[in-house]
């Protein structure tokens, strides 16, 4: 589809027409005319990260690539704001002292503990100051956590982007086996598990404790987490180290919904954990009227 570039949304840009938001031009046009028309007002900013995160519930979901388009306009307006311009940093040693000049002037030591600090709390320019001033993106905390799994945690979807955009890898686990996934599904952050999906991450790692994501969010009645990793094919019936299923958590903690939910995408209600226990032997006893009777039309457990 033809479309023009924008030359406001270029000038954003510093004239790089590779970081242009082609894909978005030709993948939502209406979108891109949206942007284009925004571009300049004092709302724009805020208007970009409203497209990141979804308030109505009913959207479909952008690409990764979109999302990386659109967080490199955000992250253009956070650059312009604060006077730090790519084009301003003519060598690649030039760009790493301008932005660790930065850092110090925003009074943020150029350390560990303030990168990870940084992705904890979804603070994004900080973190591509960090990543301009030569910080290694996939590096350790004391409980093996990487800026990833801090970010996918707390649900920080333009910290997400951002790092997967800049090479992060989605499958290192920290001290416990507990990837990116496991943490986004622990905590709910369904459209961070779709980026991560879309980056290519296992959503059937297993934990040290032989948990799964699926194992996760079912243990924390995550619905939506739930039903982002049944879509994407992950494994239903795998067993931690207890024996226990995702079945098994969800109908333990009561959760109707999600047990509703795996019972509908055919988990198996009648696998035997450690204590020789089905979770239809579980349903069967539960307090819940609702959980008993999930399981009323299934066979009965030999």
């Amino acid at each position: 589809m033809e479309y023009a570039v924008n030359p406001q949304l270029l000038d954003l840009l510093n004239g790089q027409e590779s970081d242009y938001p082609h894909h978005l031009a030709q993948l939502h046009p209406h979108l891109h005319d949206l942007i284009a028309a925004a571009s300049g007002s004092d709302e724009f900013e805020e208007y970009l990260r409203s497209l990141l995160i979804d308030q109505r519930g009913n959207r479909q979901g952008f690409s990764a690539v979109v999302i990386s388009e659109i967080f490199r306009l955000i992250q253009a307006c956070e650059q312009k704001k604060q006077g730090f311009s790519d084009s301003a940093a003519p060598d690649v040693w030039e760009h790493v002292k301008q932005a660790r000049d930065h850092l110090n002037a925003c009074g943020v030591a150029f350390n560990l503990e303030s990168f990870f600090a940084a992705a904890e709390r979804g603070e994004t320019l900080k973190l591509v100051l960090f990543l301009k001033a030569g910080m290694k993106i996939d590096a350790r905390d004391h409980h093996q956590k990487t800026p990833l799994i801090w970010a996918s945690s707390f649900g920080h979807l333009p910290c997400v982007g951002l790092l997967l955009a800049n090479q992060a890898q989605t499958d290192l686990a920290d001290s416990g086996g507990y990837t990116a996934i496991h943490w986004a599904a622990a905590n709910g952050h369904a459209e961070v598990i779709r980026l991560l999906l879309e980056h290519g991450a296992n959503a059937d790692l297993s934990s040290h404790a032989g948990k799964t994501p699926l194992i996760q969010a079912a243990a924390r009645g995550q619905r939506d987490a739930l039903m982002r990793l049944m879509e994407a094919g992950v494994a239903l019936n795998t067993q931690d180290a207890e024996g226990n299923t995702a079945l098994h958590k969800a109908i333990t903690q009561g959760y109707v919904h999600v047990s509703q939910a795996l019972i509908h995408h055919h988990a198996d209600t009648h696998l035997l954990n450690r204590e020789q226990c089905s979770a239809f032997d579980l349903a069967t006893r539960h307090p819940n009227l609702a959980i008993r009777q999930l399981v009323k039309q299934q066979p009965i457990s030999a």
